[in-house]
């Protein structure tokens, strides 16, 4: 069942403690006027200034022993969030935040106290005290369905030269932001200004390329050569702006906009090339062959590009039209993989199971820790996937719309048929049919149940999510959890099951730690049954979280 809440550490209660005393100071500073004009801190923040502020923070903090700063800045990222604090009470746990660690996270400020804030940590930030750290993350964010606040970064980012992390995504910010990173921070290590709708090939261009405006060289501008990761989505980068970032950021790993087409492209002519040239090498460990691209995939640039990228661990194949099994296992010469997703669309694709899939996965099955097969068309074998990737963490199969439980391919070596082992280090399991009106009446389209049994007995399993899939029923489960007690288990996610019943749930809620349940739209599952469930997690006083969405067919009303 799902354990009972625990008692706290003496030195967790006394960190509650101290959270509460934090925020109670917060709430009465709120609302004490600071200043002979009648000003608050909040108002004094609004324009740039902090000295009264800063002087009871420091004497506040005088207070507390040295070892406990730390972890309250541990705390803090967390409880400034919480919806039901007041704009003015997260802006004090952000200022706390910037003076005790090297971080500053803003979620939905307005432009006054964005503006404001910046000036003051643009103070504060650049020397190190004793309450101030240099700062070397910077978050300002807006959650989805709140309006865009304009609030004005440019004046302050020169005193930010130690800036590491930069998520400004979602922002007004332009390219001329951009051009000032690039002159006076060096070490910037992550850029998010995904959909920052203003930002342009140039202002990409005048982040990490050497040159001026009139085409000459200067050292002094395009300094940020050494980004790790990079978020460009929803600008207008355009492919040629992401071949330039590629280009001039040798320690690139990631960047949402690049893919396999993009360095084919790039070195297409360089490949054709009977000259014996020297082609950079790149750092990615994470590329995809995306869907959507300007020009139709080239047979043959899947191997072309991953010879140019010897750390990849993560690829993601898109099954579009013109790829081939033997494009496919290309994948087998990326020494390191460890992750491996493909994923369907309608493009008529042109790989297989047997030829493309099956042989990738004898390949390279024993080193992958994540295998996501999406949406694909082909019949997928799940007898097969087991036994050739026995150390997966990670296993997803959704969407696809054909499954077989057939022996291998008449065509191949003969194996001596031994029993599969379980997936024994199996943590995450993600399940889903097409939907309903995807896959047609034919068995094939759902996941059978003698796989979906046997994906159960994995013994480390701590999220199962499983959709659409009506051939999981009380006796597929009830028939696991006699072999496995789900002793890890934190997370259930059922959706569109319509064969369980409430004995199926009740099996998750014997001898196992779960924290979580969310049953979706399984038509056998009544509000009865919910009510039950959570009286007695009231009783029981259970960590444990339900959430439930119970579709009921209403009464037709009569006609008069």
């Amino acid at each position: 069942m799902p354990r009972a809440r625990e008692m706290k550490s003496l030195k967790g209660l006394c960190l509650d403690d101290v959270e509460r005393a934090v925020n109670d100071w917060i709430n009465r500073l709120l609302v004490e006027k600071v200043s002979d004009s009648g000003s608050t801190v909040i108002d004094l923040l609004e324009k740039g200034e902090d000295d009264e502020l800063y002087k009871r923070v420091s004497n506040f903090f005088d207070l507390l022993p040295s070892t406990l700063l730390l972890d309250i800045a541990n705390l803090i990222p967390f409880k400034f969030r919480q919806k039901e604090r007041s704009k003015g009470n997260q802006l004090l746990w952000c200022y706390l935040e910037m003076l005790i660690s090297e971080g500053i996270a803003m979620v939905n400020q307005t432009a006054e106290n964005v503006d404001g804030f910046l000036q003051v940590a643009s103070k504060r930030c650049p020397v190190r005290t004793q309450f101030a750290k240099l700062l070397k993350n910077l978050e300002i964010i807006r959650s989805p369905g709140c309006d865009i606040f304009p609030y004005n970064l440019e004046p302050y980012l020169q005193r930010f030269q130690q800036l590491r992390v930069l998520n400004i995504g979602d922002g007004e910010i332009g390219d001329s932001c951009l051009e000032i990173l690039g002159a006076f921070c060096k070490d910037l290590r992550e850029l998010d200004v995904s959909f920052c709708s203003k930002v342009t090939d140039v202002g990409l261009a005048s982040l990490c390329v050497s040159v001026d405006h009139l085409g000459n060289k200067n050292e002094s501008l395009g300094l940020c050569k050494s980004i790790v990761k990079l978020w460009t989505n929803g600008t207008q980068v355009t492919n040629s702006g992401i071949q330039v970032a590629i280009q001039n950021l040798p320690e690139l790993e990631y960047c949402d906009m690049a893919s396999i087409q993009i360095l084919a492209e790039m070195h297409q002519r360089d490949f054709r090339s009977k000259e014996q040239l020297e082609i950079p090498k790149y750092s990615f460990v994470d590329l995809k062959l995306k869907k959507k691209y300007s020009s139709p995939y080239t047979w043959g640039s899947l191997k072309m590009v991953l010879s140019l990228c010897p750390s990849l661990l993560k690829v993601h194949i898109t099954a579009i039209a013109g790829l081939r099994n033997a494009d496919l296992l290309s994948l087998i010469s990326v020494e390191r993989l460890c992750e491996l997703i493909i994923k369907g669309c309608e493009d008529l694709s042109e790989i297989t199971f047997d030829d493309g899939v099956t042989p990738l996965l004898e390949a390279k099955g024993r080193n992958l820790k994540g295998l996501k097969l999406q949406d694909l068309g082909i019949p997928i074998n799940i007898n097969t996937i087991c036994e050739l990737c026995p150390n997966l963490d990670v296993l997803a199969l959704t969407g696809n719309r054909k499954y077989t439980t057939s022996t291998w391919n008449s065509s191949r070596p003969k194996r001596i048929k031994l029993e599969i082992p379980k997936l024994k280090n199996l943590v995450k399991l993600c399940l889903g049919s097409c939907c309903a009106s995807c896959r047609g009446p034919s068995p094939i389209s759902c996941i059978p149940s003698e796989n979906l049994a046997f994906l159960l007995l994995s013994p480390l399993l701590v999220e199962i999510d499983i959709r659409n899939c009506d051939t999981l029923t009380d006796d597929v489960l009830l028939t696991a959890a006699q072999s496995n007690p789900f002793l890890h288990l934190e997370e259930l996610v059922l959706g569109g099951c319509h064969s369980i019943t409430n004995r199926s749930v009740d099996v998750f809620m014997q001898e196992n730690g779960i924290k979580k349940v969310l049953l979706i739209g399984c038509s056998k599952l009544t509000l009865d049954n919910i009510v039950t469930w959570k009286v007695k997690a009231i009783q029981n006083d259970w960590n444990f979280m339900l959430g439930c969405i119970v579709f009921q067919e209403l009464p037709i009303p009569e006609n008069d």
